[in-house]
C-alpha cells in the first residue's frame, strides 16, 4: 500500500481538522464536488473509536462539514457504505448549538423548517468546533432584521456577571461567558439566573413520590447567562436544560441565535415542575426550547423582546 493510501490512517486521531488541500478530504468524501477555492471552512470529523482499533483500509471519518458561499452542508458516513448529504441555507439557520460534556460533544443545527442538522464528535476537538460557530455567526448575520430581533439588538446591556452571581455551581457558566466575551467585545450580558433545584406541580400522592426520589436524583434547572450583539442572541448554558442527577454537571453549551432569524418568543408554564417557564425561540416553523426559572431576569429579557 503506497504512502498516499495510508496517509488517512498515519493522521487518525480524535481531533477534527480543517480540510486545506485536495489530499486532505477523506477518500469516502472524495466523490463530492468540492471547492475548496469557494469553502469559507471544511472540516473533517473523526470516528469514535480508538487509534488501535483503526486499520488503514478503513474509513476513518464519519462527517465532512462544508461551508461555502450560501450554504453548511454535512456528509455523513453511512455504514453499509457511501454517505448522506444534508444541507440548510444559511438564510434558513434559526440556531446553533455547541454542547460537550467532557469528551462527550455534539454539534447541532436548528432550521426555520423545523429540522435538526447535527453530528457527534469528541470534546477535545473544541477549538477547530468553536471556528465553526464562528464562521457561521459570520455567514448568517446578513439575514434581514426582524422587529423582535431590533428590539434585542437594541438593549442596552450591563455589566456581565461576577463569579457569585450564578452561586457556586454556576461559576463554569461565567467564566465560559467571560472567554466568550473576551473574544467578542460586541457582545451585552442581558441576563442570567443560577441553577436550581426544582419540585413537581402535581399534588397527593405524586408530589410525595417527588420528594421522595428528589432525596436521591434531584431535578436540577440549569442556569444560563444570555447575551446579545448586533446580530445574535448568544446564550451559555448547559447542555441539557433539565436533570435528574446527583452528580455535578460540568457541561458546557453554547447557544447563538442569528437575529434575523428570530420570529418571536413564546411561553408557557412548564406541564411538570414548579416555577419553571419553557421559553421557546421560534422562527418559521422552527423553534428552540429554554427551560428558564419563573420571574427571573432571563424570562423577563426574552419575553420583553
Amino acid at each position: 500500500m503506497s504512502d498516499r493510501d495510508t496517509r488517512e490512517y498515519d493522521a487518525f486521531g480524535p481531533w477534527v481538522d480543517e480540510v486545506r488541500s485536495a489530499d486532505d478530504v477523506p477518500r469516502l468524501f472524495r466523490p463530492f464536488r468540492l471547492d475548496l477555492a469557494r469553502t469559507r471552512l471544511v472540516l473533517k470529523v473523526p470516528r469514535d473509536i480508538a487509534r488501535r482499533d483503526a486499520t488503514p483500509d478503513m474509513d476513518l471519518y464519519d462527517h465532512l462539514v462544508v461551508l461555502d458561499d450560501t450554504r453548511i452542508t454535512v456528509l455523513t458516513r453511512i455504514a453499509a457504505g457511501g454517505f448522506d448529504e444534508s444541507a440548510v441555507a444559511y438564510g434558513d439557520v434559526l440556531a446553533v448549538v455547541d454542547a460537550v460534556d467532557l469528551l462527550d460533544a455534539r454539534f447541532t443545527l436548528h432550521d426555520r423548517h423545523g429540522g435538526t442538522l447535527s453530528f457527534r464528535y469528541n470534546g477535545s476537538a473544541g477549538r477547530s468546533m468553536k471556528q465553526l460557530v464562528s464562521e457561521l455567526r459570520s455567514a448568517t448575520s446578513d439575514a434581514p432584521i426582524s422587529p423582535v430581533a431590533r428590539a434585542v439588538a437594541a438593549a442596552p446591556g450591563g455589566p456581565p456577571p461576577g463569579s457569585d452571581d450564578l452561586g457556586p455551581r454556576g461559576r463554569g457558566l461565567v467564566s465560559e461567558y467571560l472567554d466568550v466575551a473576551r473574544s467578542r467585545p460586541d457582545l451585552r450580558a442581558q441576563a442570567w439566573h443560577g441553577p436550581r433545584t426544582l419540585q413537581t406541580r402535581r399534588t397527593g400522592p405524586a408530589a410525595w413520590w417527588h420528594r421522595v426520589v428528589s432525596l436521591f436524583l434531584p431535578t436540577r434547572l440549569a442556569g444560563a447567562v444570555v447575551a446579545s450583539g448586533p446580530r445574535t442572541l448568544e446564550l451559555v448554558t448547559r447542555r441539557e436544560g433539565i436533570t435528574r442527577s446527583a452528580r455535578p454537571d460540568y457541561s458546557l453549551a453554547r447557544v447563538v441565535v442569528p437575529l434575523g432569524a428570530l420570529d418571536r418568543v413564546d411561553a408557557a408554564p412548564h406541564p411538570e415542575l414548579a416555577d419553571v417557564t419553557v421559553l421557546t425561540l421560534v422562527g418559521g416553523e422552527g423553534g428552540v426550547p429554554l427551560a428558564v426559572p419563573t420571574g427571573s431576569s432571563t424570562e423577563t429579557f426574552l419575553t420583553a423582546t
